[in-house]
């Protein structure tokens, strides 16, 4: 920028003169960091007190904090150092992961996996160089650079191992220029001190835990107990860990809780060579076990963790034989967890694990089970025609109970004292989960519609419930079946602002969007359904239609409406938008790319439309894979 006391001044010296440098930096210096146990040449060095270093390295080291009695922490803390450049401000950061005493990684391919995790990263950047190299047989990693698309930044990074640390190099640059002889200085020469640390991720450790769980010394082994269940024992820890199992004894300090972690660790040695072996283990500990449930449970938990056909039969037979009972009900959960980890496998267990729905604790597990496995078609009815009369029969009561709510909801709204010219959106008086439980049922209920007269009648019932979204589901459910649905129902439907959009989308996902009602394919009407579809249990007293602008969005041009509302009769109108839809106004489409209730009030100074679009703007940006979490905060 130029100032001048002359109107007629000329500006071309100035602008001519602009020009662009590269940045310039003192020469470098080799630079130890004792404490972090790295070594790098660089012209940018931290400003660090070595005494107060020296109390901080001390203090923080793992052989002090270990030695605090109450101190316990399996997990080392990151560690981390930055060297930042007043003058050019380029950074460069350096985070350091020490990996926990008895940490083991099979095999190079899978920790490199798991470190990186190139799929989460692929989801937010595009990933324009994913580089091994190898620097000694002690010292590998991975060069990485992450750019994003209609941006000039681009992020450097290195990620390098040594022995049990893993090292995180990482700066921001511009992609349009050349690294700075500070930047690129420091990536070539950063590496870790020569010193022992820690023995290599790759090295079992399983005596290690061993040698410190039979130790004289009451830490170590009280350190040991405590890590039972990070420690991976894998098929050569298993003799050892079969022999600690076994060398429990009652009345041994935490002999329920340590024998208990012990025969949960077996559940996750999956090796194809031993699987068969520790199988049978499990499966002798629990006849064994027969006066403990504790152990019983651990046990058939475990098996279900095996996931193979054969653990599965063994699974179904315990099951059945001494059905685990928990205290926690998070406890069934888990158990369910692994039992459905594979739904292939899981159909092994049918039908005899019905047996069990008559217990309350087991019923909702295995109906939310079979209803997986109904929408997987990997059963069909003919799999379950046992267990249909109690099925039917639970179905009934869930729908007496959702009568009771209807005729609540019926009686509120007559009785309603809240201010009759209110426009109340979205407002649904259904109990989310009772209507989920209807919802499986439905589900469950389906192939059997055509068979039974008392099906079909129940389905009836489910299509006239005042339940907007059970209404709305069992539509959807019938007509993914071939099954008719008449009219009337699905243009009751679309009628409801709250639904209206839900149904379109769904419509669409099943391609059946012939069946919406052709009375509400209009562009405002759906965009406003869109915009309230995610407001459920939330009350509006207003929502009028303020502009619809045209807009391109990722490469697609539509319309998005905006919408200003408001909660509470005395509050300030809020800005919503809704879109996209297309161009072509007699189309209407349920996708919804573009909607969202900010919660951002029209009060502000500048015009009403300018403060739409800044809204607009922020809701496309949140979109953009770099720009999506900063843009999703109203701050």
């Amino acid at each position: 920028l130029m100032h001048s006391k002359q109107k007629d001044a000329s500006a071309d010296q100035f602008f001519n003169s602009f020009s662009l440098t590269t940045l310039k930096y003192r020469p470098a210096v080799l630079y130890y960091d004792t404490l972090l146990n790295f070594q790098v040449n660089t012209p940018v060095v931290p400003v660090l007190d070595e005494e107060i270093r020296a109390l901080v390295e001390k203090s923080s080291s793992e052989e002090f904090l270990n030695g605090i009695p109450d101190y316990y922490s399996y997990y080392p803390r990151n560690r981390y150092a930055a060297f930042e450049s007043d003058s050019t401000g380029e950074s460069i950061y350096v985070t350091i992961h020490t990996f926990p005493k008895y940490y083991h990684a099979e095999d190079s391919a899978s920790f490199w996996g798991q470190q990186l995790n190139l799929k989460r990263i692929g989801k937010n950047f595009i990933i324009k160089k994913n580089e091994f190299f190898r620097k000694s047989d002690s010292i590998c990693g991975y060069r990485l650079e992450l750019t994003d698309t209609n941006s000039t930044r681009i992020i450097h990074g290195m990620v390098m191992l040594r022995d049990n640390r893993l090292f995180t190099v990482m700066t921001l640059g511009d992609s349009t220029a050349e690294m700075s002889s500070f930047v690129k200085g420091f990536f070539e020469s950063f590496q870790p001190l020569s010193r022992k640390t820690g023995p290599s991720v790759f090295q079992n450790k399983t005596n290690a835990f061993f040698n410190d769980y039979y130790s004289t010394d009451s830490l170590t082994r009280k350190r040991a107990k405590d890590a039972i269940n990070y420690v991976h024992f894998g098929k050569e820890g298993l003799p050892k860990l079969l022999q600690a199992i076994k060398s429990l004894k009652y009345g041994d300090k935490d002999y329920f809780d340590n024998k208990t972690r012990f025969i949960a660790e077996l559940g996750y040695i999956k090796d194809s060579t031993v699987v068969n072996q520790v199988l049978n283990e499990l499966k002798a500990i629990h006849e064994a076990s027969f006066d403990t449930s504790s152990f019983q449970n651990a046990a058939i938990t475990a098996i279900a963790n095996l996931n193979t056909e054969k653990s599965y039969k063994v699974l179904k037979e315990l099951l059945l034989l001494e059905p685990p009972v928990f205290e926690d009900s998070e406890d069934y959960s888990e158990l369910f967890e692994n039992i459905t980890d594979s739904l292939q496998l899981s159909r092994i267990l049918l039908p005899e694990l019905f047996q069990l729905a008559s217990i309350d604790d087991y019923k909702e597990l295995i109906n939310s089970m079979l209803r997986d496995l109904v929408d997987s078609s990997l059963v069909s009815g003919a799999d379950y025609d046992s267990y249909f009369p109690k099925l039917f029969f639970d179905a009934r009561i869930e729908w007496k109970k959702q009568q009771v709510r209807d005729e609540k909801m019926l009686d509120k709204q007559v009785n309603d004292d809240d201010d009759q010219e209110a426009y109340m959106y979205g407002l649904s008086f259904g109990n989310k989960s009772s209507s989920s439980d209807l919802e499986s049922y439905a589900v469950l209920l389906l192939p059997f519609y055509e068979s039974n007269l008392q099906v079909q009648k129940y389905f009836e019932r489910l299509l006239t419930s005042t339940d907007g979204g059970l209404q709305l589901f069992t539509v959807i459910r019938m007509l993914k079946q071939k099954l008719a649905v008449p009219d009337s129902i699905i243009k009751s439907v679309a009628s409801k602002d709250e639904y209206r959009g839900r149904l379109l989308a769904e419509l669409e996902e099943i391609g059946q969007t012939d069946k919406f009602p052709a009375e509400f394919r209009k562009q405002e009407d759906v965009a406003r359904s869109m915009l309230l579809r995610g407001s459920r249990f939330q009350k509006f007293y207003a929502i009028e239609l303020f502009d619809k602008i045209r807009l391109n969005h990722k490469n697609k041009t539509g319309y998005v409406y905006l919408f200003k509302y408001k909660l509470m009769k005395d509050d300030d109108w809020m800005i919503g938008i809704s879109g996209l839809q297309p161009l072509d106004t007699r189309m209407v489409s349920g996708k919804g790319e573009l909607v969202k209730l900010t919660g951002v009030h029209l009060n502000g100074p500048d015009p009403v439309s300018d403060q739409f679009m800044e809204q607009v703007k922020r809701l496309q940006f949140s979109k953009r894979r770099s720009a999506e979490y900063f843009f999703n905060s109203r701050y």
